[in-house]
């Protein structure tokens, strides 16, 4: 941490050391260092901004009075913006909270926690709670599928995202130091969360102007690859991502499919990694063998329980994802209807946020409800709770009509329950170890597919030792090979 003395002697002393630094390179005309830019986005930087590659072509504004010039320049800078702010559990939250577990429990005074504040201008360096952020706007509807599906279907879905993004961004607080990245290592953990093209045009002129090494970590591309599953803000979004990931240092991607879609997708080369995701669950070998199920009872579900009744007995089958259009949610339900209107009996527990608020899910869920059958929903649940319904179910389906790693299949993996998975995309990377893969798009393969776990023992059995051949790694593992990778390596 330090001080700058005042505006001339930052750039002037600055720029001497930026000159010096080894990693620049002129990959394909694309990143020499270039002083009269650096010196500009510097004056920018000491008006309170990151500012935008046009931005630097003006004169900056005059600094602000008594702004707190307190500085970071950390070897490693990792991004959990929207970690920190949003109550979700899952998916890309899952990754950076590891990251942070891993700082908590081994401290390194050269790796930095930074965010977005100041209305998503600047990045500042915190320290974040153990405990889960103080929710604003949609951190609450989070937790109340209903509300958010009310919302999208009014069209203030994404009124109410920006409202709380401007609450998460607001103005840096005095006791958090701006980052100056001088041979940093910026991990971008979180792609498009809480993310515009406003930032990534920011992000875009720190890549050019500072000696920065930017390390995006993207787990899907299916906002482009498959644009009617998102919405026009997210694909927007990624769109402007882009452009910067040929002057990332490295792409991590979570698969070698999405690693293929980057490079298909993105304006010029850039060099990319697969990285293998982890789970916070035993591997299946450590978990007690399954105990066989209760014979399914197929008597009409009138001549067992009403509307409303006891289900505790009954089969789970288990969903884990946010309520958006790609995690094809519609298509469970459909099936499982199909499976409860032939008299099969279990219990349909969909865990994950609202976020997307996906209209068919919700007039499907809306519909079985009114004809009785058993469909259970909650969100924001702890991991020692998410582990236990993964343990409880008999069958896990990820309906997705992409996903870019599929963790949810991997921890159901990981706890011996059996799981249906699409097809196509990554799912394939788990066939042999306990997923039936087939058509999630297709009711009727995917009712089917449901249907034989349900019903078939020895099937079931045979799905439930299969699991164990999957090879696991825990997230401390992933996290200190993560961290590791990303400092430079020793002179």
């Amino acid at each position: 941490m330090r001080c700058w003395p005042g505006e001339a002697v930052m750039i002037e002393e600055t720029l001497a050391r930026w000159a010096r630094w080894p990693g620049w390179s002129d990959r394909e005309g694309e990143r020499p260092f270039n002083p009269e830019l650096s010196a500009r986005w510097l004056a920018w930087f000491a008006s309170g901004v990151y500012p935008r590659l046009e931005q630097c072509e003006r004169p900056p504004p005059r600094p602000r009075p008594g702004l707190p010039l307190r500085l970071v320049s950390p070897t490693i800078a990792i991004d959990a913006t929207a970690t920190d702010a949003l109550p979700v559990t899952t998916g890309v939250e899952r990754v950076v909270r590891a990251l942070l577990a891993h700082l908590r429990e081994h401290p390194d005074p050269q790796t930095a926690i930074v965010r977005w504040r100041d209305r998503g201008r600047v990045l500042t360096a915190f320290t974040p709670q153990p405990q889960m952020a103080r929710p604003g706007l949609v951190g609450r509807a989070a937790g109340n599928p209903a509300l958010v599906a009310a919302l999208f279907g009014l069209g203030l879905g994404e009124s109410v995202k920006r409202a709380h993004a401007h609450m998460v961004l607001r103005p840096a607080a005095a006791s958090e130091p701006r980052l100056l990245p001088e041979d940093t290592t910026l991990l971008l953990p979180e792609t498009t969360a809480l993310r515009s093209p406003d930032q990534f045009a920011r992000l875009h002129a720190l890549a050019l102007a500072t000696p920065v090494r930017l390390v995006p970590l993207i787990h899907d591309m299916y906002p482009l690859t498959h644009p009617d599953r998102a919405s026009p803000a997210t694909r927007a979004a990624l769109a402007a991502m882009l452009p910067l990931l040929p002057l990332a240092d490295r792409v991590l991607a979570s698969s070698a499919a999405t690693a293929a879609d980057i490079a298909a997708l993105a304006p010029r080369p850039c060099r990319l990694e697969v990285i293998r995701l982890a789970v916070d669950l035993p591997p299946a070998a450590e978990v007690d063998p399954p105990a066989a199920a209760a014979e399914v009872d197929l008597r009409p579900v009138a001549e067992v329980d009403p509307p409303g009744g006891n289900v505790g007995d009954l089969p789970v089958v288990l969903t884990v994802g946010a309520l958006e259009p790609r995690k094809n949610i519609a298509a469970l339900v459909e099936a499982a209807t199909l499976l409860w209107q032939r008299g099969r009996l279990f219990t349909l527990t969909i865990i994950g946020s609202a976020r997307g608020a996906d209209r068919a899910a919700s007039a499907a869920i809306s519909a079985a409800r009114r004809a009785g059958w058993p469909i259970s929903m909650a969100a924001n649940l702890s991991d020692a709770q998410l582990r236990d319904w993964y343990a409880a179910a008999r069958v896990y389906v990820q309906p997705s009509v992409f996903e870019g790693y599929g963790l949810p299949v991997l921890e159901a993996i990981a706890a011996g329950t059996p799981a249906i998975a699409a097809d196509t995309g990554i799912a394939g990377q788990f066939a042999g170890q306990g997923v039936t893969l087939c058509d999630t798009r297709d009711v009727h393969a995917l009712a089917a597919a449901l249907d034989r776990l349900l019903t078939d023992e020895v099937h079931w059995a045979a799905q439930c030792r299969a699991t164990r051949t999957a090879a696991m790694r825990t997230w401390p593992e992933f996290s200190a090979a993560l961290i590791t990778s990303l400092r430079p390596p020793a002179a």
